[in-house]
């Protein structure tokens, strides 16, 4: 990678002090270098418009973070830089989980930095690239609406995010979609910081008076997000021109097509919600980013049934539900994610915090909801109350999960009413095909075992041959699949899921069969529903190896492999399995020094270890006599 001087943009060397183009001390800059006595830069992540992003150790908060090192040219401005700041600190007051955290700003002599969350997975450009006429239906819909959620948010404290597009939001392992560099730090690019010839923004995704310069609301941010949702069901973006300026003048003058490819690939239903978020005056679209969610959502799932025209339609008798009833209907659902306030109760029922988020997986009578607090248990009481619409309920939570990725995934009972149909969106309230289940049918990545496997290249020492199916398998007692009938087809965890060691088995079973058809997003879903089961339990940490290998399946996925398992051997390590697998991922990675040291680890623990002293001996051998 090609690296620049934040301060000219002059091409520099990694490792060099200085830049010979501006003669500044790029001193600071230098991997394993210490910033404002706290970050230890690890690793360049990438460049953009506004400079260098960096991994970064935070000795504070003991985490990995991401440090964005800004251009020292777009200090200039001190009115600018002011703003700026001000923007910094009202993005530190979001916390949702469809948005990237921001930990902190800074400056050190004439460089200015942002700190955020490190994030995982893949951004949906790249995704789009490997389905390239579009997602399926139902993981485009449960994208956007992601998006939408977090754009409120951003909204919501008052930040403009500017620069929407797929490029600018990433999608985890578990289909969780963030959106990232939202607001911060565009002011510092259109003061007349750019480029000569760099135009502010993206411009197949600028709004027609963002193209012409002048003031934006958050209507500007509905065009952007109509486009991008565009984008995601078709593989393409609806204004293009042969040049960037001409790309302008279109966004200006041309409205999409919704007759001709690629905008007859929209499902029909969605088409006048885009219509509207896409028309050319700011005033004829949505006025917020929760309104097109909600038109979205609604054409998902209001669509009259389907009636035979020879029989009357004749009345169902709806069941009287009590709490704590299992819902017969959940695998008739829809994925559709939906804003929520969760509110924590305290003594007498009285609210102690609360947080906007987002739910997912919703029943009649419980859902999966994200938050970033730390400090939901089992038991605890909560309310919950619909953003824009009428539903609320108390509920008690069931079950906890807090991920590695700062984010808990809790699963709550409803326990005063029940989730209406326009939320749970059951197939029988709607027309169109049948989606598999409750979460959307991700589709097979071009990746899985062949992904890993290939013939190494001479300058890379011989690297294991991952099977199918981990080995951290192995440690787990596996038995045929049983399908419960209160569980859904989906493979996720939901309220009133059968726990136990028969629930864990099913998932892994379903986990491995997925995994030898590659389709390991699939695979994933499961292994996460397994790992929420597993609570609490010794199969706990063999699960989250293998979700460790399964993730190092999917090229895209290998980074995020190697956080997951090294995070586990900091917490686990003295389990051998844990460095085992840890070796075997940087051996498939091609990071021999690194598989040395694992493996190293291994006989620490275990000094008979087989697999850990043929692998130390094939590595150590290819050091000494590389091909």
């Amino acid at each position: 990678m090609t690296l620049e001087c934040p301060s000219c943009a002059a091409p520099i060397d990694e490792g060099a002090d200085v830049c010979l183009r501006c003669g500044r001390s790029l001193s600071t800059l230098a991997l394993g270098s210490i910033l404002a006595n706290r970050y230890e830069l690890r690793a360049v992540l990438g460049k953009g418009g506004m400079g260098l992003v960096y991994r970064a150790f935070d000795r504070l908060l003991e985490e990995d973070v991401a440090i964005k090192v800004l251009r020292t040219d777009l200090s200039a401005n001190a009115d600018a830089v002011r703003r700026f700041r001000g923007e910094i600190k009202l993005a530190r007051k979001v916390s949702h989980p469809n948005v990237c955290r921001i930990h902190d700003y800074g400056e050190e002599g004439p460089l200015g930095y942002i700190s955020m969350e490190i994030l995982s997975g893949q951004d949906l450009q790249k995704a789009l690239k490997e389905q390239p006429h579009g997602l399926p239906e139902a993981e485009a819909l449960s994208a956007v609406l992601q998006i939408a959620s977090g754009l409120q948010a951003i909204h919501d404290v008052g930040i403009l995010h500017r620069d929407l597009k797929t490029a600018n939001a990433t999608r985890d392992e578990r289909g969780v979609v963030r959106l990232v560099d939202f607001g911060i730090a565009k002011d510092l690019l259109s003061q007349g910081q750019t480029a000569a010839g760099e135009a502010f923004g993206t411009p197949e995704y600028m709004s027609p008076e963002q193209c012409r310069g002048e003031a934006l609301d958050f209507r500007s941010d509905v065009y952007a997000l109509g486009i991008l949702a565009f984008e995601l069901f078709t593989g393409d973006v609806p204004i293009k021109g042969a040049s960037p300026m001409a790309t302008l003048f279109k966004q200006i003058q041309d409205s999409p097509s919704f007759d001709a490819e690629p905008g007859s690939r929209v499902p029909r239903r969605f088409v006048p919600a885009l219509k509207r978020a896409l028309a050319k005056a700011a005033a004829d679209r949505f006025p917020s980013a929760q309104e097109f969610a909600q038109a979205l959502r609604s054409a998902a799932v209001s669509d009259p049934p389907v009636t035979s025209p020879t029989a009357p339609a004749q009345e169902i008798e709806k069941p009287h539900w009590v709490p704590g009833q299992r819902d017969a209907r959940k695998d008739e659902r829809i994925y559709l994610p939906t804003d929520v306030v969760l509110k924590k109760l305290g003594p007498g029922d009285q609210p102690e915090k609360e947080e906007r988020t987002v739910a997912h997986d919703l029943s009649r009578s419980g859902m999966r909801i994200l938050t970033s607090w730390s400090d939901l248990e089992k038991g605890d009481k909560v309310k919950v109350v619909e953003v824009g619409g009428d539903f609320s309920t108390g509920a008690i939570v069931r079950n906890v999960n807090r991920g590695t990725d700062h984010i808990t995934r809790v699963g709550i009972e409803f326990l005063d009413n029940r989730a209406p149909d326009r939320l749970v969106g059951t197939d029988k309230t709607r027309r169109g095909p049948r989606t598999s289940g409750p979460h959307p049918p991700v589709q097979a990545r071009n990746s899985g075992p062949s992904a890993v496997v290939s013939t190494p290249p001479s300058a890379t020492p011989p690297r294991p041959t991952p099977t199918a199916h981990p080995t951290a398998h192995n440690h787990v007692s596996s038995a045929p699949p049983h399908r419960s009938q209160d569980r859904p087809s989906g493979g996720r965890a939901t309220v009133g899921t059968r726990r136990g060691p028969t629930g864990i088995r099913e998932e892994i079973a379903k986990a491995k069969k997925l995994i030898g058809e590659s389709r390991i997003w699939e695979a994933l879903q499961a292994l996460a529903t397994a790992q929420e089961l597993a609570q609490g339990t010794p199969e706990a940490t063999p699960i989250r190896i293998m979700i460790g290998e399964t993730q190092a399946l999917n090229p895209a996925l290998l980074k995020a492999a190697q956080q997951n398992l090294e995070d586990l051997a900091r917490n686990e390590p003295h389990v051998a399995a844990v460095h085992a697998a840890l070796g075997r991922i940087y051996w498939s990675a091609g990071l021999a020094p690194k598989a040395i040291d694992a493996f190293g680890r291994v006989l620490a623990i275990e000094p008979d270890n087989r697999e850990a002293i043929d692998a130390l001996a094939a590595l150590r051998d290819f050091n000494s006599n590389p091909r």
